[in-house]
């Protein structure tokens, strides 16, 4: 007899092997046979040609379980044997596991579909939504170093840089360390004269670097100011906040961190390091602010 307490998840969800067994049991002991079972196949709908009938009423109703399955009909087959033979207990239990069973494993269907045009507008909306956002901080920046105002060269003298194989560098000191509180950009013209570098390690082997105390630096081979290699002079715009601290593995510094804004300033310079000979002059160095 059944029991009335609350079923159990087990109770609720019987491994499939199990549940088709004892469907296939209990529908053995109701249609033994292949005559009584092509009946109830032919009640449910199924295409009987494409279930291999056996003599054999286990095999039979095997496989018709299983093409029943792959025909979506098997609920539609235990609704006819449950009529059929409405008092049969095991058949009773074995149909109540499987719907059970089917009803947690089926994913439930939403409440309210949306309408394939919505849907259509709502991708359309997201791709344009992702594009702008990738887009937009750097067109932001573009329209923003289309509109600065620049100071004066702070360089006293023009920078030569120039070694073979090792590296070169310039610097000088800020006769005031609040020098670009406020400022947005800074604004370099230099000519690499043909050399091509990388940046290094460290990031620093062609770089313009600020102290805070750290050096905080930008590079002119990363291609994202100026051209690398190009025999010529060249003028580029670099946002203050693109100045991030370089990594040194030495001192334990990571890297990464953007310049504070806040915070002063005490010093400028230009490092510049290849295999071979080469040559770079910085002559010109501005600070800017937005219009």
């Amino acid at each position: 007899m059944e029991s009335n307490s609350p079923a159990t998840q087990e109770e609720y969800s019987p491994d499939k092997e199990k549940i088709l067994a004892d469907l296939r049991d209990a529908l053995i002991e109701l249609y033994p046979t292949e005559q009584s079972a092509r009946v109830v196949v032919h009640d449910a709908g199924l295409k009987a040609d494409k279930i291999a009938f056996n003599s054999s009423s286990k095999i039979n109703w095997h496989n018709i379980l299983a093409e029943a399955r792959k025909q979506t009909c098997l609920d539609k087959l235990l609704e006819i044997a449950c009529k059929d033979y409405p008092k049969n207990e095991p058949l009773a239990v074995a149909c109540n596991n499987y719907h059970r069973w089917s009803k947690q494993i089926r994913r439930p269907s939403s409440k309210y579909s949306i309408p394939k045009s919505t849907k259509t507008w709502l991708s359309l909306f997201i791709i344009v939504a992702v594009v702008v956002g990738i887009i937009w901080p750097y067109v932001s920046q573009q329209i923003k170093l289309e509109n600065l105002i620049c100071s004066d060269n702070i360089l006293s003298s023009f920078w030569h840089l120039e070694a073979n194989g090792e590296a070169d560098e310039k610097w000088m000191d800020f006769p005031d360390d609040d020098i670009l509180k406020g400022k947005y950009a800074l604004r370099i013209t230099y000519n690499l004269h043909g050399h091509k570098f990388q940046e290094g390690e460290n990031k620093n082997d062609a770089s313009v670097v600020l102290t805070q105390p750290n050096w905080y630096g930008v590079s002119l081979a990363s291609g994202y100011y100026g051209e690398n290699g190009l025999d010529g002079i060249q003028t580029v715009d670099i946002p203050l906040l693109d100045f991030v601290e370089l990594p040194n593995a030495k001192e334990g510094i990571e890297g990464g961190q953007p310049l504070d804004l806040n915070e002063p300033v005490s010093s400028i310079r230009a490092r510049f390091w290849h295999r071979g000979p080469f040559v770079v002059e910085i002559t010109s160095i501005s600070t800017c602010d937005l219009k």
